[in-house]
């Protein structure tokens, strides 16, 4: 099967059974080329074809003219040694590529591969990414341009900025996939690749402006947004949107942030009172991992489940048992891990001989809330507890947590929330205790 693959990201590229006749063709003769081969099993009739690259000439003229260039192109692509069919075939006054012509395009590669992007199927994610960002780092048919073929510059236009928007889309993909990775440079590069396709876009300084905060790098962010202000008011003689302002405060934060890091074991040990911090979700993770380091984490999270008491409780319990450094087991008082084993059957498992207390709901809530109390209490080493999407905690846990935070004095540790700072849950523990925002 004879094989045409026509190269149209770039400097068009025409080859036929594997060699480069772009030369031995005309420029209305490669046109219709990309054209037809764009979708070579769609007909374009023959008026299309002429108001697309004859559309000055008399009707006569240009039916000549079209008839003229087809001959041309079929001697030059052969379909077989005798000639005999053509490279395009005519049904009915319309003409297509013919279908015993095996057709390779970088287009119909390109929006293969866009079609996969949207699948279920993450598999080889960032390698399709970055294929297509190879791809399309081309511009559609460059530099071509036919004088007096208006309609027919007009479908370039249109496809260049087609491709465009999904050459900014797969990049913007790439950035976020790279920083889930954690790949923060690879992440920088392409967003600054982006800023110099549009260097006046506000939302991709605030992007990299991010990613630098989050390698803890408030140099480069600070540089990042002056540099922003400087090219809107060189540019366009206005100043940053108020939602980029904001983030001039967030480096500002960070190094605060960075500050009450030094001084931590110093405050948490002079500390009287049960400490509470709020984070953004985005520095959730940069704090669980790089701020302290010194101190031991556990790390819960909450999830929007109704009707279930305790468990968050069970989910720190758990937490404390898989980190058995943290807290001396063995020579915790039997009443602690009876009363436990009701809301983390790994304590049961652990000792049998725990019995089964019955009693009340509100008498098993008080023996609960006093366990844990003292289990908390009993930690051996200072303790950092992160509790990611606060505003869910099940109602029976956020009651224990406020008695918690409001009784206990003297605790070897602090608590880190996350989550909608809008929500009733912080609101409502505002009235009794200060959250420290970070």
């Amino acid at each position: 099967m004879d094989k045409l693959e026509i190269h149209l990201f770039g400097e068009v590229q025409v080859f036929w059974n594997e060699k480069n006749i772009t030369e031995n063709l005309s420029s209305k003769a490669i046109a219709i080329l990309c054209v037809l081969s764009i979708a070579p099993e769609k007909s374009y009739s023959r008026d299309k074809l002429i108001n697309y690259f004859w559309e000055s000439s008399k009707n006569d003229a240009a039916k000549y003219n079209l008839r003229y260039t087809l001959w041309s192109m079929r001697k030059i692509l052969k379909t077989d040694e005798e000639n005999t069919e053509s490279i395009i075939i005519n049904i009915k006054d319309k003409c297509k590529i013919n279908p015993k012509v095996e057709v390779i395009t970088d287009v119909y590669e390109i929006n293969h591969l866009l079609e996969s992007l949207n699948e279920k199927n993450k598999e080889g994610y960032i390698e399709k990414l970055e294929m297509a960002r190879k791809i399309l780092s081309g511009e559609f048919m460059e530099r071509v341009f036919l004088k007096s073929c208006h309609e027919f510059n007009d479908w370039i236009f249109y496809m260049r900025e087609k491709f465009q928007r999904s050459y900014l889309k797969v990049l913007h993909q790439l950035s976020q996939a790279y920083i889930m990775g954690k790949n923060y440079l690879k992440s920088i590069e392409i967003l600054e690749g982006m800023l110099r396709l549009n260097p006046l876009q506000e939302e991709l300084y605030v992007e990299i402006i991010e990613v630098y905060l989050k390698m803890g790098n408030r140099k480069e962010a600070l540089l990042q947004y002056e540099k922003c202000c400087d090219i809107l008011r060189d540019e366009l003689n206005v100043s940053p949107m108020e939602s980029t302002k904001e983030i001039y405060e967030k480096i500002i934060d960070c190094e605060k942030t960075s500050y009450y890091i030094k001084e931590f074991e110093i405050k948490i040990n002079r500390n009287e009172h049960v400490r509470i911090l709020f984070t953004e979700k985005e520095n959730f993770e940069s704090l669980k991992e790089k701020l302290f380091y010194d101190e031991e984490h556990l790390y819960t999270k909450c999830y929007p489940i109704k009707g279930v008491d305790y468990y968050w409780m069970s989910e720190l319990v758990e937490e404390i048992l898989n980190k058995k450094e943290i807290c001396d087991l063995n020579n915790m008082p039997e009443m602690i891990g009876e009363n436990l084993s009701v809301i983390q059957i790994e304590l049961f498992s652990m000792n049998h001989s725990y019995p089964i207390i019955k009693s009340s709901r509100e008498g098993e809530r008080v023996r609960i809330f006093s366990a844990m109390n003292h289990l908390l209490k009993g930690l051996n080493k200072r303790t950092i507890i992160f509790i990611e999407n606060f505003q869910w905690i099940d109602d029976v846990s956020f009651e224990f947590f406020k008695y918690f935070v409001l009784k206990c004095k003297n605790f070897k540790g602090l608590f880190v929330l996350s989550g909608n700072y809008k929500d009733k849950r912080f609101e409502e523990l505002e009235k009794f205790i200060t959250i420290e925002k970070m």
